[in-house]
């Protein structure tokens, strides 16, 4: 497949998904501050800033193991890219389970020091959704790694439609 197709549809995946995170943008914060008032809203907003400090907080082992996985296969080590698959997904598992459990802990502390007893949001249900957001960031972890893949073998397009059609 010739480089300029490539850019090509990279180019137009990237530009679909910025089109799908402009538009979930502009149509989710209208819906929920109707639906759930400017307050409620706000405090969701303050919620939903726990998982997403834990979303940043990787520590690039996916990104690093990404990179080098690609270089490995883009030089014919196979066998090196599959070691590095491997490491990597082990790597990434351990780095997982232990923000899962810093995350429960998190929770406990909160909880304790009624963080959650001053919401508008009932106690319960906040504890809830911020455990199920916090999770689905953690899991994101793997995502760089999986990326890899896509990237070496020259799917980067279908890579990126397939996160957009996850945001969508």
């Amino acid at each position: 497949m010739s480089v300029r197709k490539n850019l090509v549809r990279n180019g137009l995946a990237s530009t679909l998904q910025k089109i799908v995170k402009i538009l979930e943008q502009l149509l989710l914060i209208p819906f929920f501050i109707s639906a759930w008032g400017a307050g409620y809203y706000g405090e969701w907003l303050t919620l939903t800033i726990i998982p997403t400090i834990i979303g940043f907080s990787d520590l690039g082992f996916g990104t690093a193991a990404a990179n080098v996985f690609v270089l490995k296969y883009a030089s014919n080590d196979k066998q090196g890219a599959s070691n590095i698959a491997a490491g990597g997904l082990l790597s990434i598992t351990f780095i997982v389970l232990v923000s899962i459990i810093l995350s429960i802990i998190l929770i406990f502390i909160c909880s304790h020091f009624h963080v959650f007893d001053k919401s508008l949001i009932v106690k319960e249900q906040a504890i809830l959704a911020v455990s199920f957001l916090m999770v689905a960031r953690i899991i994101c972890f793997y995502q760089q790694l999986y990326e890899a893949y896509f990237r070496a073998a020259r799917k980067v397009a279908l890579s990126i439609n397939l996160q957009s059609i996850y945001s969508v």
